[in-house]
Order: C-alpha cells, then sequence, then structure tokens
C-alpha cells in the first residue's frame, strides 16, 4: 500500500471551508462532477460519464475530517481510502486530503486528482 497527501491553505475559517468539503452529499465546488446521490452511507457521483461509488467510513465534525473507501469505480483498485481535513492555520486554514491504496502506482494519481479538487476548493472557497 502507498500513501499520499495533498494540502492547500485557504484564507477562510476552518468552518467555513469544512461547511464545504465536510457535507458527504454536497461535491458541487469540485470540478467535473456531474451529479452526486447518497443512498445510506454510499455516494455516487458522476464525471463525465463514469460514476464511482464510494461509502463513507467516518465523519468526524468536532475534528473536521471526512473519510471515505472508493468501493466502484473506473479506476482498477484493489483498496482505497481517503481522509479530507480542515485545521486552523493562521487566519485561514489547512486543507489535507491523504490517500492509501493500493496497487502501486494509484496513491500517486489520487494525489494528482486531489491537487487539482483542493485548488478549485481553494478558489470557491475564498470567491
Amino acid at each position: 500500500m502507498e500513501t499520499e497527501t495533498a494540502e492547500i491553505t485557504i484564507e477562510k475559517p476552518v468552518d467555513d471551508v469544512w461547511s464545504l468539503v465536510g457535507d458527504f452529499a454536497e461535491m458541487s465546488w469540485m470540478k467535473g462532477v456531474d451529479s452526486v446521490t447518497v443512498d445510506d452511507d454510499v455516494r455516487t457521483v458522476s464525471m463525465g460519464g463514469a460514476a464511482i461509488k464510494e461509502q463513507l467510513v467516518n465523519l468526524d465534525e468536532d475534528e473536521h475530517r471526512l473519510t471515505y473507501s472508493i468501493i466502484e469505480g473506473p479506476v482498477p483498485i484493489d483498496s482505497h481510502q481517503a481522509t479530507i481535513s480542515v485545521i486552523p492555520a493562521g487566519d485561514g486554514c489547512m486543507v489535507t486530503w491523504s490517500v492509501t491504496s493500493e496497487p502501486d502506482g494509484t496513491a500517486a494519481f489520487f494525489h494528482d486528482v486531489y491537487s487539482g479538487a483542493l485548488k478549485a476548493l481553494k478558489e470557491k472557497a475564498e470567491s
């Protein structure tokens, strides 16, 4: 298994940014997402004709941390678990999006995806 972490500093308070990423059913801030549906603890994210099913593993409102796993999708993976965390940093916050996955090479792929998504999050949060 490999682990990668993408991070970004956002010049907004933790609660403002958490209101965007802490809602498991809300992903309008992420570019390329066509729709999100949630059934119990599984969300289906539709992007460009592909569907990815993600299962909520843990949602910690106090720690501003959301963990989920991809359980079905177009990327061939044996395992995947990702965590988005929002922590105070100066007058704003830092958002980290870490992923542990296998086979080798998939964590780097997800790092690139999550880095791009964090840039979009920053743009949305700071606008």
